[in-house]
């Protein structure tokens, strides 16, 4: 049996794939400079002895660095400001222009760090970041997009 034949009997028995269409690829959120833009998360890890470890990450946009991290039992708003905060002293992000922080919903960003983000808790440690610094904050689908 010839090549063409071949092909004759898979088009009529309907053997032959569609065509594959081409999606457009989707662009997500990117940054024009470092420090622009970061990500905070908690990532769960769960041992072979059933307990769980809590991983905060603060994550540049532009470079993909990690900033700070933290590992702790519990997962709290407490642990999440502290990360920030340590990542703000140890790389001067307050110093900067302007910078957006994604985060999700979770209960991490609820508490102690939205107090912080919109200014009712003092950034202390620090001689150049006041209290009275604000921070405006805006929903971005099941993100929090907070803008400092």
């Amino acid at each position: 049996m010839s090549i063409r034949t071949f092909y004759d009997y898979s088009r009529k028995l309907g053997f032959i794939n569609k065509p594959k269409v081409k999606r457009p690829k989707k662009i997500g959120i990117t940054a024009d400079r470092p420090k622009q833009i970061l990500h905070m998360d908690v990532t769960v890890y769960k041992f072979a002895d059933n307990t769980k470890a809590y991983i905060y990450l603060i994550q540049d946009n532009y470079s993909r660095f990690i900033l700070n991290w933290k590992v702790s039992r519990s997962c709290n708003s407490a642990t999440a400001l502290a990360n920030l905060r340590e990542a703000c002293e140890k790389y001067n992000l307050l110093d900067e222009h302007s910078m957006d922080i994604i985060v999700d919903g979770g209960s991490e960003n609820k508490g102690l760090l939205s107090q912080f983000v919109n200014g009712h808790a003092p950034f202390q440690g620090s001689s150049n970041i006041s209290g009275e610094q604000k921070f405006e904050s805006f929903i971005f689908g099941e993100k929090d997009w907070i803008r400092i």
